[in-house]
């Protein structure tokens, strides 16, 4: 048996056991007819490493991240995020854009439903997670939401980041399973229903 092949074989056997041994994703948010990982998920981890696991947003079936296996998801890119926040602005804006408004209710709505990434020290909740597209250079795109306290303004923006700030997230999307949601989100879901948006965490007791 040639050098490479046995190099080959454990790098393999390596990729499989990592995979075993992470654990899935189950809280997560449906939009629509796509399911969201929790964005703080993947708190300090750099762009290049989330590449290094997901190139080009594809994620295989050795992929991990933070312990958490990623085989059935992609690394969402600036326009999957951006149709995701236009459902709950209702605005109809290209990626990469930003959409301000004050006391606004789209904002609170997504964090009830997606944990923040941050939290400042004046009460202000950011929710900022990489997507899979790159900007030139160390630059990478980071969707991200604000909420800011009604006396400021509320904003959410694509914007770029250096791909080192530690509270950045990563956002990870795959096709939502079939399936009802928990019941104790039923009413809830009916209000939101107008929008296409559930919360799920399925990791919760029930």
């Amino acid at each position: 048996m040639g050098h490479s092949l046995i190099k080959w074989l454990a790098g393999a056997a390596i990729a499989i056991s990592q995979a075993v041994s992470a654990a899935p994703i189950t809280d997560t948010v449906i939009v629509g007819t796509q399911e969201w990982a929790q964005v703080d998920l993947f708190t300090n981890v750099s762009w290049s490493t989330l590449n290094s696991q997901c190139p080009g947003g594809v994620c295989s079936l050795s992929s991990t991240v933070n312990g958490y296996d990623l085989n059935g998801w992609t690394w969402a890119s600036i326009q999957e995020v951006q149709s995701m926040f236009n459902v709950f602005t209702g605005q109809s804006t290209p990626a990469p854009s930003r959409y301000f408004e004050d006391n606004s209710t789209w904002a609170p709505l997504m964090f009830s439903l997606f944990n923040p990434t941050d939290i400042s020290s004046s009460g202000v909740l950011n929710l900022r997670g990489y997507s899979s597209t790159l900007w030139g250079g160390n630059i990478a795109y980071t969707p991200l939401v604000w909420d800011r306290p009604s006396t400021d303004q509320t904003d959410t923006a694509n914007r770029n980041a250096y791909t080192g700030l530690d509270f950045i997230g990563a956002w990870f999307v795959r096709p939502a399973a079939q399936v009802p949601a928990p019941a104790t989100l039923a009413l809830f879901g009916l209000g939101l229903a107008s929008l296409g948006v559930i919360g799920r965490k399925r990791g919760a007791k029930v």
